[in-house]
């Protein structure tokens, strides 16, 4: 038998409204910091992550010193891992903590100027073990991370001679479910400049017009 209608949640609105918070103000300014991608030395990527930590947060001092304050900087899916052909063990080594000691670094920024910044990286999750996750992660005026949004899916065998070892919410989905919810699916994140979504994804322009349809203000496409 089909469920009653009340177990039901509806995840979309039929009048078109949305959740949100009150805005700060009525318009913002939005910085795009597209830097070098640097990939790191997969069996020792500690000196290397920090290179690239360096480098962005000296990206985010340029980006709000020109022109006025941006109230949220966009980078790219790997800023501080780079991007080259590892092994699933060297894609787990390099694989960072979130929150964790580079994202304390970011939220200090966060901190100084005021405002929000989003960015992709790998990282492991503890609720996760063995896996790596493909993340995109949005940092907060406060320095916390405010969300962190998993890659849905991934194409595999896109790469000649490599492969994209993260786990994504397509690969895990009953798990998934399970952990986080429907919701969590396709997620909104709800701040004081707008309702904010993330995706690395690419090929399904399907998955942006269902963030809109959930209220998606602002779509940060890291990839």
């Amino acid at each position: 038998m089909p469920p009653d209608d009340k177990e039901i949640k509806a995840m979309v609105r039929q009048d078109g409204t949305y959740p949100s918070l009150p805005l700060k103000k009525e318009t913002i300014s939005v910085a795009i910091a597209q830097t070098r991608v640097n990939g790191v030395d997969g069996k020792n990527p500690a000196k290397d992550i920090k290179h690239n930590l360096d480098y962005m947060l000296e990206c985010i001092d340029i980006a709000q010193g020109y022109g006025g304050r941006s109230d949220l900087i966009c980078f790219h899916e790997f800023p501080i891992v780079g991007f080259s052909n590892w092994s699933r063990e060297e894609h787990y080594k390099i694989a960072i903590d979130v929150p964790g000691p580079e994202t304390e670094e970011i939220g200090k920024k966060c901190q100084d100027y005021g405002c929000y910044i989003v960015f992709g990286t790998y990282a492991k999750d503890p609720d996760w073990p063995d896996h790596i996750l493909h993340l995109m992660v949005l940092m907060g005026p406060d320095g916390n991370v405010v969300a962190k949004h998993w890659k849905q899916r991934n194409v595999r065998g896109l790469f000649p001679g490599s492969e994209q070892y993260t786990s994504a919410i397509y690969d895990v989905y009953d798990r998934f479910i399970e952990m986080y919810g429907e919701d969590a699916v396709i997620p909104i994140a709800k701040t004081d400049i707008g309702n904010i979504a993330m995706s690395a994804v690419q090929f399904e322009p399907e998955l942006f017009r269902c963030m809109a349809f959930k209220g998606a203000e602002i779509i940060c496409r890291v990839a």
